[in-house]
């Protein structure tokens, strides 16, 4: 009995149909995943006391409609997300929930440009703050990237909101996309960092 000739059996399967079905099973597989999206959030107050003036307090007031409305712990949210997945939405609807006793009053935004736009599908204004936001970004195609700004009020004596809570319809899954200097300080700090699909940890 003659030895087998793997060479030309390799060849066979890969010029069959076999190994083109695996290929179309193992990019079905990674076409379907759940859609990874990425999100970002900075908490900045718009008034921050500091040890020299602690006794001085700001208020800010807001005008909509005829009415003023004036509030003393107000803090401005920057959240940024992105679509790190490899599908595109035509229309992607993005639920934002803040803490329980956190409140918005106004939704600020640029589009990136004339294609891309943000739509406010929630009321939201001074006089009647909102704590579930829902937006539409259309398109959020690959790699696209939108950035919201968020008016929130507090809680007297409350020095920043509590976490916010993502969702949608879509079948994706939200991730955590720190930028560099948050990553810088991880490492300088010891802690893990990940990199890629490598996880380094620094120090000890």
């Amino acid at each position: 009995m003659g030895e087998i000739n793997w060479i030309h059996v390799g060849l066979g399967f890969l010029s069959g149909g076999a190994f083109g079905a695996i290929l179309k099973i193992v990019y079905d597989i990674f076409r379907s995943r759940t859609q990874p999206v990425g999100r970002h959030v900075e908490i900045e107050p718009v008034f921050a006391k500091t040890e020299e003036f602690e006794d001085l307090d700001a208020k800010v007031t807001l005008v909509h409609s005829g009415a003023t409305n004036e509030f003393a712990n107000l803090f401005i949210g920057s959240v940024k997300v992105q679509n790190r997945g490899n599908q595109n939405f035509a229309d992607f609807e993005l639920g934002i929930e803040l803490g329980e006793e956190d409140r918005c009053v106004y939704v600020g935004w640029r589009n990136p440009d004339q294609h891309h736009k943000i739509s406010l599908l929630t009321p939201v204004s001074p006089g009647k703050p909102a704590r579930q936001l829902n937006f539409s970004l259309k398109p959020f195609n690959r790699r696209n990237e939108y950035t919201l700004k968020l008016y929130l009020v507090l809680p007297g004596g409350v020095t920043e909101p509590q976490p916010m809570r993502f969702s949608s319809p879509e079948p994706i899954r939200f991730v955590d996309m720190p930028t560099v200097a948050e990553t810088l300080a991880q490492v300088a700090e010891g802690s893990v960092a990940k990199l890629g699909p490598f996880y380094v940890r620094i120090g000890r």
